[in-house]
């Protein structure tokens, strides 16, 4: 899936899984109905503080790493008020902005933030997702019982 409102990069996410565009913020939730897992990507600048939503950074948990196009970052681990845990990573895209990725914690969560491919940092001109749900042309490369696709 390419989102040019956000930048241009690539994102693999489970078949099963939705996907739609947030209201009053750039960014884009994926969701898991059966699980109630998500992954939530937003376009903010670098020194904005992170959305109440994600939680404030817990300091008692060790950091983990991701690698994100090549490039390794650092996993925050969030707690909400609520007391839900949540993992946060920092995706820079220029001086000034980035992604600010965060989610249910677990495998899904790592798969789909590792999967981010970036072919042009600068931010393109807006679009909107396609009408009956769907997310993006899929585009699945083997026999077609992949767990992911790739969508542009």
């Amino acid at each position: 899936m390419t989102i040019s409102s956000l930048g241009s990069f690539k994102v693999s996410y489970p078949q099963s899984w939705g996907v739609e565009e947030l209201s009053g913020t750039p960014g884009y939730m994926f969701s898991n109905p059966e699980s109630k897992a998500q992954v939530v990507v937003v376009k903010q600048k670098k020194t904005s503080v992170a959305s109440s939503g994600a939680g404030k950074i817990d300091k008692n948990t060790a950091s983990s790493y991701i690698v994100v196009n090549g490039n390794t970052l650092e996993v925050e681990y969030r707690k909400t008020e609520g007391g839900a845990v949540l993992n946060a990573v920092h995706i820079p895209l220029t001086e000034e902005d980035e992604l600010f990725v965060y989610g249910t914690p677990g495998e899904e969560f790592n798969d789909i933030v590792e999967s981010f491919t970036f072919s042009d940092p600068v931010v393109g001109s807006t679009t909107s997702l396609p009408d009956s749900g769907e997310a993006c042309i899929h585009v699945i490369t083997d026999s077609g019982e992949s767990d992911a696709i790739s969508c542009y």
